[in-house]
């Protein structure tokens, strides 16, 4: 018969923007503390004038806490005290190539949805096969662990590959999911996420919004082909939403789209 809602969450890692969605009041406090505590260390590098500071914006956080409006600050103390599931009634893939990982933090989501999880790699939109033995790089950061070697790769597997349309044909078969099923995607996947897109749109399951990061699109494909991407997302009048689970300055957005 296939569920009526899915959130397709790729590039799921440690399942940080599912545990911020689940309530995982544990991990919500650290992270909001932790903004706190990068806050105070940006002070002291003003006051002793350290020339290597980051901008908001450019590293782990988007915006300040003190940027932050009130009710916002209000919503995650909230979501802190007394957590609200926004995944009550939506189901979720998770895809990420790196299982070792990823099912240890998925085993911690205590919740009634169902969690399907994929341990593979998905293709980029310049890929024409559908489905491949590829090399996947770990990095020191595994966050930015990609199809892509890096000067900070520490660390080389092999994995399965898959096109998006691939996935979807497969959930279909094994009715998982119906022709009807609502789809949200959750990606932040090392610049595959034009391919995630195109491949749900020309498969019938136009995203009913995008959370997460595309940037890497830009970062890895330049500019015309991010172009590209946000004249799709327009032309099939698809939101997006930039959410990351380790900056609570995201964190509302997401919380509203999910209400």
């Amino acid at each position: 018969m296939g569920i009526d809602k899915l959130i397709i969450d790729i590039g799921t890692h440690e399942a940080q923007e599912l545990r911020v969605l689940n309530g995982n009041r544990a991990y919500l406090l650290r992270v909001y503390l932790y903004w706190w505590f990068d806050w105070c260390k940006r002070q002291v590098k003003k006051i002793i004038r350290y020339n290597g500071l980051i901008e908001y914006g450019t590293g782990s956080f988007k915006i300040s806490p003190l940027k932050l409006e009130l009710n916002r600050h209000l919503e995650i103390f909230s979501q802190i005290l007394y957590p609200k599931d926004y995944l009550t009634n939506i189901n979720v893939l998770a895809i990420d190539p790196v299982a070792s990982i990823t099912t240890k933090f998925l085993r911690k989501i205590k919740t009634t949805f169902q969690i399907y999880f994929l341990p593979i790699a998905v293709l980029p939109h310049n890929q024409s096969k559908d489905c491949t033995l590829t090399k996947f790089y770990i990095e020191r950061n595994s966050l930015s662990s990609s199809l892509e070697q890096s000067n900070s790769s520490k660390e080389l597997i092999i994995c399965s590959a898959f096109r998006t349309k691939k996935i979807i044909n497969a959930l279909l078969e094994h009715e998982i999911i119906s022709p009807d099923t609502e789809v949200i995607l959750r990606m932040n996947c090392e610049g595959s996420e034009f391919g995630v897109i195109k491949d749900l749109v020309e498969e019938g399951f136009v995203p009913k919004l995008v959370l997460g990061s595309i940037n890497d699109v830009r970062k890895k494909y330049g500019e015309e082909e991010a172009k590209k991407m946000l004249d799709f997302l327009n032309l099939n009048k698809i939101e997006f939403k930039y959410f990351k689970g380790s900056d609570p300055g995201t964190w509302g957005v997401a919380f509203d789209s999910l209400r």
